[in-house]
């Protein structure tokens, strides 16, 4: 019976003229082997209660997705109610898209928009040099293929979620105005402009933490533009502020720069042979040393994701870069091994400096190691107190007494009192209390950093999550 469902969709991969499948249309249609019965029907033939039918119709879906044989998303609220049951329509609409003959592509959107010459030479301008593609060049491109609007939606959905592009929509008084970014379209080199706002030399009384990720023979086509996609989530795309060309990524955040590239790398002075590694590169420069860790880790946090998500067992190694070495401009620069960033950061320290191979002399040991979480904690434990709202902490100590991280007298001493005229909708904060739990916190092992990254992310306090990963 599950195997007899199943097949029912693998069928209308043939019989069926549609390019995706409906899920509430599947679950009411007559099905072609049982026909008039529907699925439903069907299932109540064989006794399934009324709330396991849609859960085995999930099953099987998602059986058939970790198959391969159709693409399916039961956490995504649109992808959930589209089945793309054929592969070669997905693929033909990702072509259309991500065309290598950007000529041809042009010619169509010229031959095929109607829209005005100067609107037609902005869109064209957007996919040239900055890999933009809009939603009437979109439509455009995807004409031959009689899409529903519900299709081209769960389509642009679908390519977000692959983390082929994101999407930008630079004027909000501009709902029409949205636009989506391909990395994998970029063919201009490094502007010259930015040679102003990132000198190659790094600029007096300003450090750059710099990671360098290196694959031996080649970087696997296709990570570093889902690294790029990944990286809007934080960068935003504005004009001013970010910059992209087929190679690399500048953006300005709060309080620093940040730099992306993906490169082949010099043959080492040190090495005989001749052979490059290809690399990826993150680089963050500013003042204030804490501003410039939290970009950085974060970014390789999201890079060592991508690698375990997609590309399991690849060969890679990752070094620090010593930012002394990199402020005088030295052609081989010490390299710290990059998995300090992934050891336990409550590894004390042994010294307040640490040598510098190359240049002979002690650097500050806060220019390698990251900080600790409880440094970081300490750090921003002011924003936290005003912006962690009472039901946030209250959740936060039901799960911290439940782990058996805080001790009884410390939820008692910490718990909120609820306001008076307190309403469910009243955005009430407790700084006073909050600080004393964060400060608990900074006493308890790691495991209580993890628990409340949780808990800010389950809470949606996506915002302070940020400050203290």
């Amino acid at each position: 019976m599950w195997v007899e469902a199943a097949s029912d969709i693998c069928r209308k991969r043939q019989d069926s003229s549609e390019n995706t499948l409906n899920l509430d249309t599947l679950k009411q249609a007559p099905d072609i082997q049982f026909k008039p019965i529907s699925w439903r029907t069907f299932f109540k033939k064989w006794r399934y209660p009324d709330q396991e039918i849609d859960q085995t119709i999930y099953d099987i879906l998602s059986f058939l997705a970790h198959r391969g044989d159709i693409i399916w998303f039961e956490t995504s609220p649109l992808l959930k109610q589209t089945i793309f049951h054929k592969q070669e329509i997905l693929a033909n609409l990702l072509k259309a898209i991500l065309n290598h003959d950007m000529d041809a592509t042009i010619k169509t959107l010229q031959d095929s928009l109607t829209i005005t010459a100067p609107k037609k030479c902005e869109i064209i301008e957007d996919l040239r040099v900055r890999g933009m593609v809009s939603e009437e060049a979109m439509l455009c491109l995807w004409q031959p293929f009689n899409l529903s609007t519900g299709e081209v939606d769960a389509m642009t959905e679908l390519m977000q979620k692959l983390e082929l592009c994101y999407q930008v929509q630079e004027d909000e008084s501009l709902p029409s105005n949205t636009l989506f970014h391909f990395p994998w379209l970029l063919t201009e080199e490094r502007q010259p402009e930015l040679d102003t706002k990132w000198p190659s030399k790094v600029p007096p009384d300003t450090t750059q933490l710099t990671l360098q990720v290196l694959f031996p023979y080649r970087c696997p086509d296709g990570l570093y533009e889902k690294f790029s996609v990944r990286q809007h989530r934080y960068l935003g795309f504005y004009r001013t502020k970010r910059v992209d060309w087929k190679h690399g990524v500048y953006a300005e955040l709060h309080g620093c720069k940040m730099q992306l590239s993906h490169h082949q790398s010099q043959p080492h002075l040190n090495t005989a042979s001749n052979a490059t590694d290809w690399g990826i590169t993150i680089s963050v420069r500013g003042q204030n040393l804490p501003d410039l860790w939290r970009p950085l880790i974060r970014a390789h946090g999201d890079l060592m994701d991508i690698i375990k998500e997609d590309w399991p067992g690849l060969s890679y190694d990752k070094y620090l870069v010593c930012p002394h070495c990199v402020s005088k401009g030295l052609e081989d620069p010490t390299l710290f091994f990059g998995e300090m960033i992934d050891q336990p950061s409550t590894t004390a320290r042994r010294s307040a400096k640490v040598p510098c191979q190359k240049s002979g002399e002690e650097i500050d040991a806060d220019l390698v190691f990251p900080p600790s979480w409880k440094t970081v904690l300490q750090q921003n434990q002011d924003i936290l107190a005003e912006n962690i709202t009472e039901p946030c902490l209250k959740h936060m100590l039901n799960v911290f007494l439940q782990e058996d991280i805080i001790t009884d007298h410390e939820y008692e001493w910490v718990k909120p009192e609820l306001p008076q005229h307190q309403t469910s909708t009243t955005r009430v904060v407790c700084p006073e209390k909050t600080a004393i739990f964060l400060d608990i916190l900074t006493r308890k092992p790691v495991r209580a950093h993890e628990t409340l990254c949780q808990c800010l992310q389950e809470q949606g306090q996506t915002d302070l999550l940020e400050l203290i990963q």
